[in-house]
């Protein structure tokens, strides 16, 4: 028996697809038939018939699956998803987002749905992304920030109508296919980087914005509480810039209520803003938001300066949705608190400078994640394998020289991975409440109260600092 090239067969089965189209086009192009029967009833099957394994049929934990989905959520009055319709992946790196529609959006000159596809893949530094609505097909090149002026072709590479899916199959095949990505030919195509996961400008860009923040802020409290030492000013910068981005990400993370920071700026900015973080130091119980230190040193920050860094964080002076922005740029920030120190001469002068053995060595270069995920699999993998939550009660996890924490980030993410298939795969409906709910149809997460505990149990340093401070009740959220 001859076997079936998987090329051909996706080319048959996306034939069959636009035939189905074809046969019942007016029906579906009405308003009534809407992007969640179109996910079903084609761009799912579109994804399948290019090689993805879009319901799971392989059974990998959720760390390990090719696509994740997402419900559509809208933002304010920025009318914009939070996270794509699809992610498409390679093992735990992200390689590409499909962004759907319903079919009677003119994907062609849609500039609200072109922009919202580019600003996914810029944030997630992905070299394209996808839109469609079956009856379109578009992809845009996502290294240039995007713009919500822009029309819809800026930035387009491709765009196909559902009639030449088969005619043009040969140039979606290299775009979309699974077998592009795991071959390597997709990275090769858009000369990937291995180490960066995709482009580097969304990281670059926001580092640098990083840094005019720290400059400001350093100037600024300066100038309000002049009596601080070089390494208070230090201190104090980083602590408040750390507090600010660490809010405004999990704002678009559905952990915090979207726009509260830019709520605090409509006057006296700074005292609503330690209101806020006092709020924030009940809810999370951590060192990050403590504010004894702040008193002590007599902190201020003008309204001017708080509220325009508070406002870069949002559209539209900022192209970024840190719903996709990977974590480890919160690690590439405290990397480059680590490297620099502020300075103030003799003049009153303040400057960001390099540490002189940072300066020396070329700069800091944090490790990159495949590298680190591929070391923790190793490690925890065997450790972890077939062990229920009551076998796990003792193990802890210790990273001496933990600098910005990557490697902490990518072991809690493999032991939620590991709690989440063990509840799941064992009396799934005991756990459903307590440890699991599910955010959609067959889409299953750890409850928020169920991700601390595990932090706790297992990471040892963090098990250590709250043990050094009185217990307090987790307020409910």
């Amino acid at each position: 028996m001859t076997a079936v090239d998987p090329k051909d067969a996706a080319r048959a089965r996306v034939a069959d697809l636009v035939q189905n189209f074809r046969r019942n086009e007016a029906d579906y192009l009405r308003a009534a038939y809407n992007e969640t029967q179109a996910r079903t009833d084609f761009i799912t099957p579109l994804l399948a018939a290019f090689g993805w394994d879009v319901h799971n049929v392989a059974g990998q934990p959720l760390g390990l699956r090719e696509v994740i989905e997402e419900a559509t959520v809208e933002v304010g009055e920025e009318r914009l998803s939070k996270k794509p319709d699809y992610e498409l992946r390679l093992a735990r790196q992200r390689k590409l987002f499909v962004e759907a529609k319903k079919p009677n959006v003119r994907i062609d000159r849609s500039r609200d749905a072109a922009f919202q596809t580019r600003r996914y893949g810029y944030s997630a530094s992905l070299p394209i992304s996808i839109l469609t609505n079956f009856h379109q097909l578009a992809v845009y090149d996502c290294r240039p920030s995007p713009n919500n002026t822009d029309e819809a072709h800026v930035a387009r590479i491709l765009l196909v109508g559902y009639e030449e899916f088969e005619a043009r199959f040969d140039e979606l095949w290299p775009l979309l296919s699974r077998e592009a990505v795991y071959s390597g030919d997709f990275d090769r195509r858009f000369a990937v980087d291995v180490t960066r996961h995709g482009a580097d400008q969304f990281d670059d860009f926001f580092l640098r914005q990083v840094r005019s923040w720290r400059e400001r802020l350093a100037r600024d409290i300066h100038q309000q509480v002049p009596g601080l030492s070089p390494d208070e000013l230090t201190y104090a910068v980083q602590l408040f810039l750390s507090r600010i981005v660490f809010l405004r990400i999990c704002e678009d993370r559905d952990i915090e209520r979207y726009e509260t920071l830019r709520g605090l700026t409509a006057g006296n900015s700074f005292d609503a803003l330690m209101k806020e973080l006092r709020r924030a130091d009940a809810f999370y119980d951590s060192g990050l938001f403590r504010l004894l230190d702040d008193a002590r040193l007599g902190i201020r920050i003008s309204d001017d300066v708080l509220s325009g860094i508070i406002n870069e964080l949002y559209y539209p002076q900022s192209p970024y949705t840190f719903a996709v922005v990977e974590t480890e740029v919160l690690g590439e920030i405290y990397e480059q608190f680590l490297g620099e120190i502020i300075t103030i001469d003799a003049h009153g002068n303040v400057e960001i400078v390099s540490k002189p053995e940072v300066r020396d060595s070329g700069g800091v270069v944090p490790t990159p994640r495949y590298i680190v995920d591929a070391i923790v699999q190793r490690t925890l993998g065997p450790k972890l394998a077939g062990q229920s939550p009551a076998d796990l009660a003792a193990f802890t996890v210790a990273d001496i020289c933990c600098g910005s924490g990557i490697f902490l980030l990518s072991v809690f993410e493999f032991l939620t991975d590991h709690y989440l298939s063990w509840y799941l795969a064992n009396d799934r409906a005991n756990h459903v409440g307590r440890t699991i709910y599910e955010a959609g149809a067959g889409l299953w997460r750890l409850t928020f109260e169920e991700k601390r505990r595990i932090l706790l149990a297992h990471d040892r340093q963090a098990r250590a600092r709250c043990d050094a401070r009185p217990a307090r009740p987790l307020p409910h959220r």
